[in-house]
């Protein structure tokens, strides 16, 4: 979609006092005078100037540039409800407000959009929009124009362009999150132990867009599908699963995804450096011989050769790598066609976007390192600024519908992918539309998980409690997995309804029979098995006894000890690990009516590795946490808002009260479900039992108020007026 509204047409949708807010952000003089048509054209004249867009354009923050580029992308024209979602809100300017200050909001933008529209690159059409119309976010023509003239030069000014990654977008990271999503939504078998079945790589190929890459084609095994086989030894290197016939998530995955980016990437790099040659030998990469001191040094050496940002050639950069390489760490393996160390640099280290590979104008490849390589690998690099995690949004007029965005909160995606059929999103904002469907929850629900369970996972990733209309339909939808249930049975059978009825005349007979289950078969109790065949055959009745091989009731539990024992994988072992700790410190809160087992602590660590191990005391002493909060009655933030707390607020409160400054606060009130901004002038703070409460006068409300500290999502200082309230007493 696009327009034609230059920004002289922007500027006349605006009423008065926006337009005086603009060129008070912008530092523009008015006249005195009030000439609507003559302030436009002034602001005009200043906004549209190339000095000005370049100077403004360049000091953008990362988010900034992504909501610009967002609409530019978009033809210059967006809906606003679809852009605030993921950029923030605008807040106009209102000087007419008695309650509270007058809030300047270019003084302090709250949002990247807020930022762009007091600087005049964007803009609301209509302002105020009536019954049925879509207020939109537009791009003035002459900003279109600027941004596409740039991106003319500094084409004309690199003679090449940059390779694309693998995927849409093409990071490894979201494609790990994707990747650990499909192992958890449901049970993934290994062919022969080892290689993901054919429908696993269609959707892992589907959620990452790797299928719409150039060149790609589906195959049915993972040693034709190199980018997905990295994905999958990655995953494994890093312990993030593991494999028993069946993928699964460890507690070490649970662990890396609830992590921030930068430690995620800290992970990923030493997997990189210390993954297994064995698994990566069997996909057949054929730089799988490569040692971890061979991947180490080279990267060292890289980090010399493109040093600066030096742009080099491909031919060049592996030709001196093998000068460099006294000590033969990269000598071709037999079988192998190309050579290992352009595999590394076009595999790999590509794909883990350490390096940069680019391709000029007569076709040459070129390779530089990245800002990610130069502070991952080279230490010279400040830490890059990674894209702010974004929660998903409910469709207003479907709420079994979520939009998510590509950066959505990693752990919360995985753990709600569960309960969802995934499907991509048509919109360019929005990454996937996940739909809740009666199969999913009740699945679910019969598989054991509680109702509570999906909702907390659902609230998780929204960001904010589901609606009631959207609960009952989750109530609605989990009878169904609880009307019907499989279970084993042992059942003795007779020839015919006559003698069961016999049988069942027997006092001694009838006491180790359960539901009649047909007019010739009735339940037995298995417990009860070896008495009963006992009496059978001094009765003169002669069965065939399963009691010969193994006695009673122990038959099917035996069996089963015996499958778990062969099949208890390092991901088992180190969730039972974490429960038995849990176990444990359920002792500091209430009796136990038993200890563990002696040896059962230690006998689980052995069986796991020490990042296995950590893992699993991460996950203890997280749920131990929240149940301790619990316990001590804490009701301050739910979980969604918990995750989001900007800052401890009490540094700046008591910056507040010892220069007598007002803040303003973001308080959250559990009555309303959700936060209300406040102006407070504070009094005092003081401690009861473990919370914190501050006393002040709130400006909102006009009379004074106590609000409990943890409840403060964020804080920030206010100008000092003059009226400060004082106290009634």
């Amino acid at each position: 979609m696009k327009h034609n509204l230059t920004l002289h047409d922007c500027l006349s949708l605006l009423p008065v006092r926006q337009l005086r807010a603009l060129a008070a952000s912008n530092s523009i003089v008015l006249g005195s005078a009030y000439q609507r048509q003559e302030w436009i054209e002034t602001l005009g004249r200043h906004l549209s100037s190339t000095a000005h867009l370049q100077r403004i354009i360049t000091s953008l923050s990362h988010a900034e540039k992504n909501a610009l580029d967002m609409v530019a992308a978009s033809g210059g024209v967006v809906a606003y409800h679809v852009f605030r979602t993921q950029f923030g809100e605008i807040r106009p300017w209102q000087p007419w407000r008695k309650q509270g200050e007058i809030i300047k909001p270019w003084t302090a933008p709250a949002s990247p959009a807020e930022m762009l529209f007091y600087k005049g690159l964007i803009f609301l059409n209509p302002w105020q929009p009536g019954p049925g119309e879509i207020q939109q976010v537009v791009l003035p023509v002459e900003v279109v124009t600027y941004l596409s003239a740039q991106k003319e030069l500094a084409q004309k000014q690199h003679a090449f362009h940059i390779l694309k990654r693998p995927g849409n977008p093409p990071d490894i990271l979201w494609h790990l999150t994707l990747f650990l999503a499909a192992a958890e939504e449901k049970e993934v078998r290994l062919l022969h132990g080892n290689w993901l079945p054919p429908e696993m790589l269609r959707r892992i190929a589907y959620r990452t867009g790797v299928d719409k890459d150039r060149g790609f084609e589906m195959r049915r095994s993972e040693r034709y599908l190199p980018y997905l086989a990295f994905i999958h030894w990655l995953a494994q290197s890093a312990q993030l699963v593991d494999h028993n016939d069946v993928l699964q998530l460890s507690p070490r995955g649970w662990q890396w995804l609830a992590q921030d980016a930068p430690t995620q990437w800290q992970w990923v790099w030493k997997s990189w450096l210390t993954g297994q040659n064995e698994a990566a030998q069997r996909v057949g990469f054929g730089w799988g011989s490569i040692t971890s001191e061979a991947r180490a040094w080279m990267m060292r050496v890289l980090c010399q050769w493109l040093d600066e940002g030096q742009i080099r050639t491909l031919t060049d950069t592996v030709s001196w790598l093998k000068l460099q390489d006294d000590r033969e760490r990269f000598l071709q393996p037999w079988g192998v066609e190309k050579d290992i160390t352009h595999l590394l640099l076009t595999g790999p280290l590509w794909w883990l976007q350490l390096v940069e590979l680019l391709e000029d104008s007569a076709g040459e490849m070129l390779i530089r390192m990245s800002h990610l390589g130069k502070w991952l690998a080279c230490g010279k690099e400040r830490l890059p600024e990674f894209p702010d995690r974004q929660r998903a949004y409910a469709d207003p007029k479907d709420n079994t519908v979520i939009h998510v965005p590509v950066y959505v909160f990693p752990d919360r995606l995985v753990r709600a992918s569960r309960y969802v059929q995934w499907r991509k999103s048509p919109h360019p904002s929005y990454e996937f539309h996940l739909q809740l469907t009666e199969e999913h929850i009740a699945t679910a629900i019969a598989r054991g998980e509680s109702l509570r369970q999906i909702e907390s996972a659902i609230e998780g990733i929204l960001g904010q409690p589901i609606s009631h209309r959207l609960s009952q339909k989750l109530r609605r939808w989990g009878k169904k997995g609880k009307e019907v249930r499989l279970r084993r049975l042992m059942a003795l059978e007779t020839d015919s309804a006559e003698l069961m009825a016999e049988l069942r005349r027997q006092r001694r007979v009838r006491k180790h029979l359960g539901d009649v289950i047909g007019p010739n078969r009735s339940e037995v109790n298995p417990d009860a098995l070896e008495p009963l065949i006992q009496y059978l055959q001094t009765m003169g009745w002669y069965v065939n006894s399963p009691s010969e091989k193994k006695t009673g009731g122990q038959i099917q539990q035996e069996e089963h000890n015996e499958k778990s024992a062969i099949s208890l994988s390092q991901a088992e072992a180190g969730f039972l690990l974490a429960a038995a700790r849990i176990f444990q410190a359920l002792g500091d809160h209430v009796a136990l009516p038993s200890a563990l087992p002696d040896g059962l602590m230690l006998r689980l660590q052995a069986a796991i590795s020490a990042d296995q191990d950590a893992a699993a005391s991460f996950l203890a002493d997280a749920t131990m946490r929240r149940l301790e909060m619990l316990l001590q009655g804490y009701d301050g933030l739910p979980p969604w808002y918990a995750a989001q707390q900007e800052m401890d607020p009490l540094p700046v409160l008591h910056e507040a009260l010892k220069h007598q400054k007002r803040v303003q606060i973001s308080y959250w009130l559990p009555a309303c479900g959700q936060a209300l901004e406040r102006t407070v002038q504070p009094y005092f703070l003081e401690k009861r039992g473990n919370y914190f409460y501050l006393t002040g006068y709130c400006f909102l409300r006009e009379d004074e108020r106590v609000f409990r500290v943890d409840r403060i999502l964020k804080a920030n200082l206010a100008p000092v007026k003059e009226d400060n309230p004082k106290r009634k007493y």
